[in-house]
């Protein structure tokens, strides 16, 4: 699978936190 596609989709479902969560974990 295209982990760009994945990103995307976890970014729209997760929202602003999971992109807090992506920060964080990196």
């Amino acid at each position: 699978m295209d982990g760009g596609i994945i990103a995307a989709t976890m970014y729209k479902t997760l929202g602003a936190n999971g992109l807090r969560l992506v920060h964080h974990k990196n």
